[in-house]
Parts: C-alpha cells; structure tokens; sequence
C-alpha cells in the first residue's frame, strides 16, 4: 500500500496534536500516542531543531507528551494496519472497534472502495453506540484517509463521539 500527502514517515500518524506557543522563546507541546515513536520523532527531528533555533535566534523548548486517549486518527490507522495484512474489513472494523469501545459512547467507520479486491466497488459501515451528527454540542472526532492500493483506491472515514459538554446553567 502507498500512502498520500506528508504520511511518508510512519511515526508522523501517531501524533495527535501539536501546540505552538510563540514568546521570548519558542515552545512547541507535541502530543503521542505510543511511547517508542517518541524515542524514533527525536532522532529524527535534533538536526531540524539547532537549524530552525539559528534562524529565529531563539531558545526552542519541545515537550513530548503521551496521550492515552482513542481517536479517529488512531483509530483509522488502527484499522489501514490491519486491512494491510489482507484480513476480512467487516471482521477487523468489529475487532479494532470492540477493543475500545469503553472509552467513548459511540463510534461509526466507513470503508469504501475495491474492497479485497472484489471487480465492484462498495461501502462497509459499522455504527457502534450513538453519533448525534446533528447536534453542534456534542464531542465527535473525525478523520478520513486514503490509500492507494494494487486494485484502487481505499477511503476509510471514522467519527468517534466521546461525551457530551457540560453545560453550565
């Protein structure tokens, strides 16, 4: 399988956030989801740093940060990881999914193309739980990517409600 866009380097897709705080000195919170691609993001961004610290002529501080929360971009990745090793999609969504189905009250993923590498393109969709798409409130993540494989190319869209916003009275 190929992959599109920035996604060259694998460790790049676990990482959640980046946050970039601009003062006398440049702070920059980068926000994980596995422990062993920090040490990989480190090695690989040192020689960038001393660069980028030159040309701006400040101190560049960088925290990495390891987060334990789900979301659909690791959920999405999840899933592409397995769908590479040529598995059934309805039994891996089902698997990836009920995995984690205790950190958030609902999730959706669509898998859409020539799937395992059927002549007839087509759409498998799991629901799990409850996603209240029309209210504006609510805390839903998504994400979409695609992959261009040996038969075509392969969309994958989550959405991952996680809980709703207090509301103060």
């Amino acid at each position: 399988l190929e992959k599109r866009g920035n996604e060259k380097n694998f460790f790049f897709n676990n990482i959640n956030d980046i946050d970039i705080i601009i003062s006398n000195l440049l702070k920059i919170n980068i926000y994980f989801t596995e422990l062993s691609k920090i040490e990989d993001f480190v090695e690989y961004i040192d020689s960038l740093i001393i660069e980028i610290s030159k040309i701006l002529k400040k101190n560049i501080i960088i925290n990495f940060i390891l987060e334990e929360d789900i979301n659909s971009k690791n959920l999405t990745f999840l899933i592409l990881n397995q769908i590479n090793n040529k598995s059934s999609v309805k039994r891996i969504i089902k698997k990836e999914v009920l995995k984690l189905i205790s950190k958030f009250n609902g999730c959706k993923v669509q898998v859409s193309g020539r799937l395992e590498g059927v002549d007839i393109a087509r759409k498998e969709w799991y629901l799990f739980g409850s996603i209240p798409l029309h209210t504006i409130r609510n805390n839903i993540d998504y994400f979409f990517y695609e992959i261009i494989t040996q038969y075509g190319v392969l969309g994958i869209k989550t959405w991952i409600f996680k809980k709703n916003y207090e509301t103060k009275t």
